[in-house]
C-alpha cells in the first residue's frame, strides 16, 4: 500500500499529533504539515516534530510552500517526504527537486494525498 492510499490528516502542532495518535494507534496514517503552520513556526519546530513521529505507521508530510529558503532549511533537516501544491510551483522548483534527489527524499503532490478532517 503506497503513501497516497492512505489516510492524510493535516496537523498544526503536537496536540493535533497526539489526538491522532490515540485516533489511530495502529492505522497507517499520513500526517501533512501545511505551510501555512510552517511559515511561523519554523525548521526547529517541524524538527522536533519530526522526531517525535519516527514510528512505522506515520508519515509525517512537510508541505514546501514558494520560499526557497524555508525549503532548502527543511530538506536540511533529514525529513524522508514532502509535498508541494502544484499551483504554487515557482521557477525556482526544478533547483528544489534537484537537491531533493540528491538527498534521497520523496515530494508528493498534494492534490493526490486523501486529506480528512482530525
Amino acid at each position: 500500500m503506497g503513501i497516497y492510499d492512505n489516510e492524510t490528516f493535516e496537523i498544526k502542532n503536537l496536540k493535533d499529533l497526539q489526538l491522532i495518535k490515540k485516533k489511530y494507534p495502529l492505522k497507517k496514517v499520513n500526517l501533512l504539515h501545511r505551510y501555512s503552520s510552517i511559515v511561523w513556526q519554523g525548521p526547529l519546530y517541524v524538527k522536533i516534530m519530526n522526531e517525535k513521529l519516527q514510528k512505522r505507521n506515520l508519515n509525517y508530510i512537510v508541505e514546501l510552500g514558494n520560499n526557497v529558503g524555508l525549503s532548502l532549511a527543511l530538506i536540511g533537516l533529514k525529513i524522508k517526504i514532502f509535498a508541494m501544491d502544484e499551483t504554487n510551483m515557482s521557477s525556482n522548483f526544478n533547483k528544489i527537486l534537484s537537491i531533493a534527489k540528491n538527498e534521497k527524499v520523496k515530494i508528493l503532490l498534494i492534490k493526490k494525498l486523501r486529506i480528512k478532517e482530525i
